[in-house]
């Protein structure tokens, strides 16, 4: 069962910062590793214990063959969470040597409302979760912002999460507003939504505003005013479940070779991802846009961008500022994909490296 835990809800500047040792791997589990990794990730290099494979060139995607991977060569299994959580050798094999690993399926690491994507210099650039409820997708910003920039994913698991029980979008929000007070006391507050993500960080930028906050950055990836939509239900219901078949499809590619124990995880977070889509339009189809005295960025995937919308126009009467970026060659479901992320990663680099004056802002693993 996944619930809330509100004591791991720290502030991540309070965190030290990871051991600043480097060494190559050298037992038998972290050799066997660093061969997966290279194999996964087409790198000829030695592989340090502590380098991270997302910073490496890892995703979403390849953080799931690397699951079934680590089943062929030590037949044991991790749970994608497990290695979305612990994304180095070094944890990797300290997880792979405890004896009850298998039963360690239910933990819940990835699945918690905070997921520590880096812990670095920075107050946090907090990502927000689309319809899915998880932030995994961010990870890969490690390969492309600065290194000392902090990130860290807000998430909405099951069945507990703020989606399933929030009636409204303002109850959605106030919820994550607490949130990011325990995590974070004061501003300059960064954030970045994508989706229905985006709708929570323009109201929680909105929200803090009010409260005599300030907010530093607000990144729009593809999101556009909930009321220009159509909400009709029976159109909503047809959205999801095409969406639903193309995650089926994923699942599947990427699964192609998996076990049982995978295949099991499979179905539970197809089913988790689901139900969190069908939460998110339910309060989307209600939500009308607040006015916010101040700047936003809105990152606009063009490929998949319908008609009726128009950014700019779209959203000029709730802001103050608005910068508009357009991404001809990204689609609304692959812009945070590693292929996209190409030209997106270093756009956000730039812009945060300015927000948290960062010099050398140029960066890629």
């Amino acid at each position: 069962m996944l619930f809330i835990n509100q004591s791991k809800l720290v502030n991540p500047l309070a965190i030290k910062l990871s051991c600043l040792y480097s060494r190559l791997p050298s037992s038998e589990a972290e050799l066997k590793l660093e061969q997966i990794f290279q194999n996964i990730l087409a790198l000829q290099r030695r592989i340090k214990v502590e380098e991270d494979f997302f910073s490496l060139g890892g995703h979403s995607i390849l953080a799931m063959k690397l699951a079934i991977e680590i089943k062929k060569a030590f037949d044991r299994s991790l749970a994608v969470n497990q290695i979305m959580t612990g994304a180095n050798i070094e944890k990797l094999a300290e997880q792979l040597q405890l004896q009850s690993l298998i039963n360690q399926a239910s933990d819940d690491a990835g699945f918690d409302t905070t997921f520590i994507i880096r812990q670095a210099k920075t107050k946090p650039v907090f990502c927000i979760y689309p319809g899915s409820g998880l932030a995994w997708q961010y990870s890969v910003l490690n390969r492309y912002l600065h290194p000392d920039i902090s990130l860290i994913g807000l998430q909405s698991p099951r069945p507990n999460g703020a989606l399933v029980y929030s009636q409204t979008m303002k109850e959605l929000i106030d919820h994550q507003l607490k949130q990011v007070l325990d995590i974070q006391s004061d501003g300059p507050f960064t954030f970045l939504g994508y989706s229905l993500g985006g709708t929570i960080a323009y109201g929680l930028a909105d929200r803090l505003q009010g409260l005599g906050h300030e907010v530093a950055f607000v990144g729009l990836l593809d999101t556009y005013p909930a009321e220009i939509h159509d909400w009709d239900m029976q159109n909503a219901d047809a959205v999801t479940e095409e969406a639903e078949q193309e995650q089926i499809q994923f699942f599947n590619q990427v699964l192609d070779g998996a076990d049982d124990v995978l295949n099991e995880e499979k179905d539970s977070l197809q089913d988790y991802i689901f139900a969190n889509y069908r939460d998110a339009v339910r309060l989307l189809s209600q939500h009308q846009t607040s006015s916010y005295a101040g700047k936003i960025h809105v990152f606009v995937a063009d490929q998949s961008l319908p008609d009726y919308i128009q950014p700019l126009e779209n959203w000029q009467p709730f802001v103050n500022e608005l910068e508009v970026i357009r991404l001809p060659e990204a689609s609304h479901e692959n812009l945070l994909s590693p292929e996209q992320l190409t030209t997106l990663g270093p756009l956000l680099n730039d812009y945060l490296s300015q927000v948290y004056q960062l010099k050398d802002a140029k960066h890629e693993a």
